[in-house]
């Protein structure tokens, strides 16, 4: 959007990054102050809400640079351990850390998968509650080290 709150461009100032993260916008004005905002972040990341604006300069190329942090959290996906494709819906679990302490209990959806949203750190799940003709798999499955980065992923399987 420029200075005078019109769109730039002849996308209705919409516009996607291209597989770089890029955005290219040629043609505008000297002497225009132009305002981006990001609207949609990939899954998993961070929106940055923050508009950021910029004044074109003649024979310059100017940037804005929008950072997105990774989502932080925990998925964990059931799965039947006789068919690995079939996810289990409706089973509860507790997520802990190494010392015991509760961090939160959660089911499964409808797609066998749970998204919790966490700092990172060191924890394990246990199930607590399994669904009709599956028997609970008391057994904590530990997850990968998340101190270096910020999203863990636990499968876990059930005998019918």
């Amino acid at each position: 959007m420029n200075g005078s709150g019109a769109f730039v461009g002849p996308n209705n100032g919409i516009y996607k990054t291209d597989q770089y993260g890029r955005i290219t916008i040629s043609g505008l004005k000297p002497g225009s102050v132009i305002t981006a905002k990001e609207t949609k972040a990939l899954d998993g990341y961070v929106l940055d809400s923050t508009p950021q604006s910029i004044e074109i300069k003649s024979g310059q190329i100017q940037a804005l640079t929008f950072y997105n942090t990774p989502v932080g959290g925990l998925e964990l996906i059931k799965v039947s351990e006789s068919d690995k494709s079939q996810r289990i819906k409706g089973v509860t679990f507790e997520i802990r850390e190494m010392n015991g302490g509760l961090v939160d209990t959660i089911t499964t959806g409808d797609t066998g998968r749970v998204f919790l949203t966490m700092d990172a750190g060191d924890f394990y799940a246990v199930e607590i509650e399994a669904v009709e003709g599956f028997k609970i798999d008391s057994t904590p499955t530990t997850s990968p080290s998340r101190s270096a980065w910020p999203a863990g992923s636990l499968s876990c399987e059930t005998d019918p």
